[in-house]
């Protein structure tokens, strides 16, 4: 959970990369916990998280639209994104 929104878009690739190679031709999902920040109207308290993550890390929360250029750069596709009782969303992906 939330391990992407603590790396650069370089290693998220990089593991991205790795996990589709791991997974050969089988058909199956990834399933990823993780914040999804709004394109406008930030929730504070997420805006809060991005600026630890900014300090601490060489990550930080990412809109859809961010998500979906990384997942497109390394061959997966959102599937659907699925809302939790807490910050984070399960994004579901397939290989493309």
């Amino acid at each position: 959970m939330a391990v992407f929104h603590a790396l650069n878009d370089n290693d998220c690739r990089k593991i991205l990369h790795n996990l589709k190679t791991a997974m050969g031709n089988i058909s199956s999902y990834v399933v990823l916990a993780d914040t999804v920040l709004n394109d406008v109207n930030i929730d504070s308290m997420i805006a809060s998280m991005d600026m630890q993550m900014l300090m601490g890390t060489k990550g930080r929360e990412r809109t859809m639209t961010e998500w979906k250029n990384l997942f497109n750069d390394t061959g997966f596709a959102i599937k659907s994104v699925m809302d939790t009782r807490s910050f984070a969303k399960f994004i579901v992906l397939r290989k493309q």
